[in-house]
């Protein structure tokens, strides 16, 4: 009868045993703590230095700055005794320190962001030199893959900078996953030189201005006069902007004309008189504004390309002609005045 308890107690002590297997063979999975340190000298990837200019008609969507760094690599060895670890590039969360309508982006291993991400670098440390006190230089190599860096207009952007931007921005870090871990940080220099400008390109002075079309006179049986669609001799004018080189990003300029057309030619670019219809004002006539680079009639509120970004030359003149086009079949004598409005935009 005395062999029941020696039997539950050698049962009992399963238990623990079992347990304690179970913590031995899990212990091996934990991460080991990495050190590292920057391999090639330089922890700054690039130093901005007044090189980024926005203006608010800077189209969203535009990259202001592209970069992409390669042969870069860090210099990492584990903090403890016959363990390894995983190298990974550890993205901060950078979508809100530029601020001002701009966004950092960070491309590693195909991963594009501006959101904190712990990004694998495929290579397992498994040096040990920092547990021996051994200096960085004989810690591991860690080549890194391709790292792009990309400032993009996402929002609204203003005259001048709102808020403190930091001048050195951390972009990204080197090591493990652990936050007592020292890592390698590289970083973004001259992040507070971005400059906000207030205009893309401008119309120097006057920017209203006439353009003197002159007497013209009527024959029915050739030229002006003689039928619907018919012409007078064009006048040549332009308009020339002043475009900011320094403006960052690629990106077109667009020119759009708008005016009260004569029903059915606003394609044609034929603008109806001023007050036409009252007395003292020609009949059966409109004004027809053309590019005078190709002879073709500007269609009425449409935009066009007139320029592109990035650009060397200051300068874009647009040149034009403008004649008298008759709409109807009789042309009647008076004055001939017409108006039109130009916009700039950029896409």
């Amino acid at each position: 009868m005395n062999l029941f308890p020696a039997t539950a107690t050698r049962q009992l002590s399963l238990a623990p045993l079992l347990a304690s297997s179970i913590l031995w063979l899990a212990s091996p999975a934990a991460q080991a703590e990495l050190k590292c340190a920057n391999g090639d000298g330089s922890a700054t990837l690039v130093d901005l230095a007044s090189s980024v200019k926005v203006t608010p008609g800077t189209p969203i969507g535009t990259t202001l700055f592209s970069q992409t760094f390669t042969g870069i690599k860090a210099k990492c060895s584990t903090s403890t005794l016959r363990e390894t670890a995983t190298a990974y590039f550890v993205r901060p969360n950078l979508s809100t320190v530029l601020g001002n309508g701009l966004t950092l982006f960070v491309t590693y291993n195909g991963n594009r962001n501006s959101t904190a991400a712990n990004i694998s670098t495929g290579v397992t440390v498994t040096n040990n030199s920092a547990f021996l006190g051994l200096p960085s230089s004989s810690w591991q190599d860690v080549p890194l893959g391709p790292i792009t860096l990309e400032i993009v207009k996402t929002g609204a952007t203003g005259t001048a900078a709102s808020g403190t931007v930091s001048a050195n921005l951390t972009i990204a870090n080197v090591g493990s996953t652990l936050k007592t871990s020292d890592k390698a940080g590289y970083f973004l220099r001259g992040a507070n030189t971005i400059g906000y400008l207030a205009e893309t390109c401008t119309v120097p002075s006057p920017a209203s201005f006439e353009v003197p079309l002159g007497s013209t006179g009527v024959n029915g049986s050739s030229g002006f006069g003689s039928g619907v669609g018919s012409t007078s001799a064009a006048k040549d004018f332009a308009i020339a902007l002043s475009c900011d080189t320094a403006v960052s990003g690629a990106f077109k300029v667009m020119m759009q004309l708008d005016g009260t057309p004569v029903s059915g030619l606003a394609g044609q670019g034929v603008l109806a008189l001023t007050n036409a219809g009252a007395g003292g004002v020609a009949g059966g006539v409109g004004v027809q504004v053309l590019l005078a680079s190709t002879s073709t009639p500007v269609t009425l509120a449409k935009p066009w390309q007139v320029g592109s970004y990035p650009t060397s030359s200051s300068l874009i003149n647009v040149p034009f002609s403008a004649r008298y086009y008759q709409t109807a079949a009789t042309v009647t004598p008076g004055t001939a005045d017409s108006s039109m409005t130009y916009t700039l935009s950029y896409q």
